[in-house]
């Protein structure tokens, strides 16, 4: 993909970047956290941002990528390094400045700060932004958020006699069994 993307505009290359970084971010995570995939991992996230600084004008139709967009790849990444601290501010930072409208990427975003806060060891907190993203998509939950919210349910099972994560458990069973729930 990148070598395709040499002759593309800038917002396009950061958002290949962007996608490389969280796939390296995985693969440094399942190898056991080598310092070199660290490296590269924030060197294409240093790609992307330079990419988009390069980036003139307003976004062209299927040009999406932004830097809000970019701060929450980038969060995400850091949290598959298992770095909560910096995938908090990142996610943070992205969830305040992603648009409104973007409901389903603000809720994979909080999904991923609930993630942050399992692996922080804060159950309730994991749970309450568990289930503000579940409430967030309401009736209009697509898989992305479903499966995602079902990762985080499983990394709070140890806590499940705590009554937010209980909660988050039967929030995700109510959201998953209504009619309309895209596949």
């Amino acid at each position: 993909a990148q070598d395709a993307a040499e002759g593309c505009a800038p917002r396009r290359r950061a958002w290949l970047d962007a996608l490389s970084a969280r796939a390296l971010a995985a693969l440094t995570a399942r190898a056991g956290g080598q310092h070199r995939g660290h490296r590269e991992v924030m060197a294409s996230l240093d790609r992307a941002g330079g990419h988009l600084d390069a980036a003139t004008g307003p976004p062209g139709e299927t040009e999406f990528f932004d830097q809000p967009r970019l701060c929450g790849m980038a969060g995400t990444a850091m949290l598959l390094l298992r770095d909560t601290g910096r995938a908090r501010s990142l996610l943070g930072d992205a969830l305040t400045r992603r648009s409104a409208a973007d409901v389903k990427g603000r809720a994979l975003l909080m999904l991923d700060l609930a993630e942050c806060s399992a692996l922080d060891g804060e159950p309730e907190e994991a749970a309450r932004f568990g289930s503000a993203a579940l409430g967030m998509v309401g009736r209009s939950a697509v898989q992305p958020v479903l499966r995602r919210a079902r990762e985080v349910e499983r990394s709070l099972q140890r806590w499940e006699g705590i009554p937010a994560v209980s909660d988050l458990g039967s929030h995700l069973a109510e959201v998953s069994r209504r009619p309309g729930t895209e596949g």
